[in-house]
């Protein structure tokens, strides 16, 4: 069942004053198999430009439970991975992208069907050869 959540996203500028306020609806999806995640996803764009035009595309993965995780994030300054939740079962909460503009709205939209056209494929692949091995 696909459920709506609104997503605020302010940006307060110099003193403090709030000079931008988006809001967008995120459309979400629970999947539940022998773990349990959730998708949210959402854009306003286009808005005719970058950041400053107000085009906002934001993507929240809630790993609820029984998931085996890892997450890092790389720190380009320093050259280093940081792990944010080594290897393990527990719920991790919520991982939390917003891309600010039109180009990358674009961009992760394509990388997503990339991903996901890869992913797809490899598993099914991967399935086929595994079964074969079990047959011989």
């Amino acid at each position: 069942m696909l459920r709506i959540e609104r997503f605020v996203d302010v940006y307060v500028g110099e003193g403090g004053h709030m000079s931008n306020k988006h809001e967008i609806d995120l459309v979400c999806k629970e999947f539940v198999d022998a773990c349990i995640m959730r998708i949210c996803v959402g854009t306003n764009t286009p808005q005719g430009g970058d950041m400053g035009s107000g085009g906002r595309t934001v993507i929240e993965i809630d790993i609820t439970g029984g998931c085996a995780t890892s997450i890092s994030l790389l720190d380009v300054k320093e050259k280093k991975m940081s792990e944010f939740n080594s290897f393990s079962f527990e719920p991790i909460g919520k991982i939390r992208i917003i891309l600010y503009g039109d180009a990358e709205a674009r961009n992760i939209i394509k990388a997503f069907n990339f991903a996901s056209k890869i992913l797809k494929l490899q598993y099914e692949l991967n399935s086929r050869i595994k079964r074969k091995i079990e047959v011989d």
